[in-house]
């Protein structure tokens, strides 16, 4: 078992790496990079070139990726751009709460999830009024568990608690 979850655990490195590569090369080709969604149209071109020295964007784009990847790794994830705090303190600040209903998600998924479903009477071939709901069972039955168990939670059919609101 442990050899596994180590095999897994070095499988998921080389994922990591293409997927930080791809949502980089995302941004940059936003149609105005991401320059678009961080400088004020209104703002002057000197303005303009101290925030690109600022953010480091005169740098080449491989040069730009390996110094954002060498702060991911060090967990310096930069400031927020509507609080200007530091990324890293407001996720601390929400991670409790993410665990909570990570672990409530997971729990009631895994209970709803593991009650099996009568293939052979939702059949639908026989019957076209069975097939909404055997339509809807196969989706269900087909996502996630932590899925179906944030869905079916209390806080999403009613006033979410303080603790979890953004």
């Amino acid at each position: 078992m442990g050899r596994y979850i180590i095999r897994r655990l070095l499988q998921a490195i080389p994922l990591m790496i293409l997927l930080s590569i791809f949502l980089f090369a995302l941004i940059h080709l936003m149609p105005g990079g991401p320059e678009g969604v961080l400088f004020n149209p209104r703002l002057s071109a000197a303005g303009r070139a101290a925030l690109r020295a600022n953010f480091g964007l005169d740098d080449p784009p491989w040069l730009q990726y390996f110094k954002w990847m060498s702060r991911m790794l060090v967990g310096d994830f930069g400031s927020s751009f509507s609080t200007y705090q530091p990324v890293s303190g407001i996720i601390a600040a929400r991670f409790p709460a993410t665990l909570e209903l990570f672990g409530f998600s997971l729990v009631l998924g895994h209970d709803l999830g593991s009650t099996p479903r009568d293939t052979n009477r939702l059949s639908c071939d026989d019957d076209l009024l069975l097939w909404p709901l055997d339509a809807h069972l196969s989706l269900w039955s087909a996502s996630p568990r932590y899925f179906r168990g944030s869905v079916a939670s209390p806080a999403h059919f009613g006033d979410i608690d303080a603790r979890l609101r953004l």
